[in-house]
């Protein structure tokens, strides 16, 4: 629908505030999620995105190293 309305993609930072919109209004009752959103942004570079129960999201920052050796 998103690429339909707008004739573009949707790539993952607009989907994570859609996100983000919908989970806030649901924070005033009593469930308990904690979402992960993963995908592509406009670069096709890999983003990931954590959510607290309130629907407040932030960019996690994505770290590639085991043991200190790339």
């Amino acid at each position: 629908m998103y690429n339909y309305q707008r004739g573009v993609p949707m790539f993952v930072g607009a989907c994570a505030q859609r996100l983000s919109t919908i989970l806030y209004p649901k924070s005033f009752f009593v469930y308990q999620v904690h979402a992960v959103l993963a995908g592509l942004n406009e670069d096709g570079e890999g983003a990931l995105y954590s959510y607290n129960p309130v629907g407040l999201y932030e960019r996690v920052v994505q770290d590639n190293q085991v043991n200190f050796q790339l």
